[in-house]
């Protein structure tokens, strides 16, 4: 063997070993990434459930709740004033949990969040501060990630340590406060995930089996080589070898297009294996965050209702308490001190605008209530394959997108009245959802006007989804249903939606189409069979 073979095979290897080590890195840190994300998730979901727990018992046991004293999650934490220089200042009214914060223009040293408590029912305003970064960082502890870096954004602000460094940020939106961002570090849990031996090993694995078989390929047709001259001397030798050849040739092409099918038929089984997992993952989280919003919905649904009753109670009592001062003598002192207290406190305007307030509350709670129970029943995949009415599930959808719709967005739906459908309902509403999140998030920030319409035509179900957003490219949209594609940040965006919508559509023998253009928007059309390709379901 000639060393221009060899170091021919040499280079074959190390460049396989460094594309097998560069694509196992890439993985690794993926799945870390995706890992310490939902870990971190936990610590988020848990600080908003001890602060309503908290805020619950401050409402239904009153100022003495505010005590650090007092037996809550928070009481270690807490203390009174007097405030810092540094603190957050929130004033929050708990009647309606209307805040008002005010940060202070510099820290000279690590701040505290000062709550100052307003309700009508109390006398007056109590103050209390929290050692926020203290709670947070023991709630780290408590699930066990050790004592994690944490900030706290508000605009341009920060509330940190001095001495915090996050290196790998993770941000949660609407923290205690719609304007509040909670940032934890992820570098740690990330560190856990990484096993800096593996893709190495991998690497080095990979590379010298390709070494040993191109090593062996060469020594093999150099043997072929020295064979052939050695039958030269005889014609019969020599055809015989020839037609020994055709045939060795022959199975080595039909195995090489065997191996290239199971290749392909491996990748295919791959990406659908972690296109279930990540699907599987997502759909647990929402029903864990559906349940988690489940329950203070349900208490500040039965409070308004309770709240409800007893303001018309209240009602009655003041206008039979009206009633009976049309009889008394207007110049007596009792009913000149009723006619102040009446026309001070406005009880006319009260008695008009204190129901409807209620009405619009408990029609706002209602509807938040619907969106959670539709998360929670399209969380749950498991449907299968049946005669169903899809439109139930859609409609659920729809009603969710709605929630999602930024400034100037508007969606309307025109559903028609459907026979039963042959489908998995479930997975048909997965499909629109990915579509319409994808619409919502392409008029983010522009507005624009989103339009679902059904027709039925010669057996078939056509949803059409369309918007008047920025649209694609041909090249773009050329892409857009391969596994893995996706024109946002890698930290908005995995590729897969579109990717899983062709899939199942694929699975209920239909199929999406896409009509699009720059600055024109885009229209997805989702059409299958009502009997889901199949002439004899039952």
């Amino acid at each position: 063997m000639r060393l221009r073979e060899g170091l021919l095979a040499l280079l074959l290897a190390l460049a396989t070993a460094l594309i097998v080590y560069s694509i196992a890195v890439s993985q690794q840190q993926q799945q870390a990434a995706t890992a310490s994300r939902q870990l971190l998730q936990q610590v988020y979901v848990r600080a908003l459930r001890e602060y309503y727990q908290w805020l619950s018992a401050i409402r239904e046991q009153g100022p003495d709740a505010l005590m650090p004293e007092h037996s809550t999650l928070l009481s270690p934490y807490l203390s009174r004033p007097p405030l810092a220089t540094a603190d957050w200042q929130l004033r929050l009214n708990l009647q309606d949990l209307s805040p008002v914060l005010q940060v202070p223009d510099r820290h000279d040293q690590v701040p505290w969040l000062a709550f100052q408590f307003s309700s009508p029912e109390w006398p007056a305003p109590v103050a209390v501060r929290l050692d926020l970064l203290s709670w947070l960082e023991q709630i780290t502890v408590d699930l066990g990630y050790g004592v994690l870096p944490v900030e706290v954004h508000y605009l341009q602000h920060r509330f940190q340590r001095p001495e915090s460094r996050i290196q790998a940020a993770e941000a949660f939106n609407d923290f205690l406060l719609p304007e509040l961002t909670l940032v934890l570090d992820a570098a740690s849990l990330q560190a856990r995930f990484r096993q800096q031996g593996s893709p190495l090993l991998n690497a080095v694995l990979i590379a010298a089996l390709v070494l040993v078989i191109v090593l062996l390929g060469l020594q093999q047709w150099y043997q072929r080589q020295r064979i052939a001259q050695m039958l030269a001397d005889t014609e019969a030798s020599l055809q015989e070898q020839q037609r020994s050849n055709e045939r060795q040739r022959a199975a080595l092409q039909d195995n090489g297009k065997a191996l290239h099918g199971l290749n392909l038929r491996l990748q295919n089984a791959w990406q659908q294996l972690e296109l279930s997992e990540r699907l599987a993952g997502l759909g647990e989280l929402s029903a864990g965050i559906a349940h988690e919003i489940n329950n203070p919905i349900a208490y500040v649904r039965s409070n308004l209702q309770e709240l409800n009753a007893d303001v018309q109670a209240l009602t009655v009592f003041i206008r039979t308490l009206d009633e009976a001062s049309d009889g008394m003598d207007i110049h007596s002192p009792m009913y000149q001190k009723l006619l102040a207290a009446y026309q001070q406190l406005q009880i006319s305007d009260v008695l008009q605008d204190a129901p409807v307030r209620l009405n619009d509350c408990l029609e706002g709670i209602e509807r938040a209530a619907r969106i959670v129970s539709d998360m929670r029943k399209l969380s749950h995949g498991g449907q299968g394959m049946q005669w169903c009415q899809v439109n139930d599930d859609i409609r659920s959808v729809v009603n969710i997108a709605r929630s999602r719709l930024g400034t100037g967005v508007t969606l309307d739906a025109e559903l028609e009245t459907l026979p039963d459908v042959y489908c998995n309902p479930s997975q048909i509403a997965q499909v629109v959802m990915n579509i319409l999140v994808n619409a919502i998030q392409a008029l983010s920030g522009r507005g624009g006007h989103i339009t679902l319409r059904e027709t039925l035509l010669n057996q078939e179900l056509r949803i059409v989804i369309a918007d008047n957003g920025p649209g694609m490219d041909e090249k773009t949209a050329a892409r857009v249903f391969e596994p893995f594609f996706t024109t946002k940040p890698g930290d908005e965006g995995t590729g897969l939606g579109l990717a899983l919508c062709h899939k199942l559509m694929k699975a209920h023998a239909g199929r999406i189409e896409l009509h699009t253009s720059p600055g024109k928007g885009a229209e997805f059309t989702i059409v299958f069979p009502v009997n889901g390709g199949m002439d004899h379901a039952e």
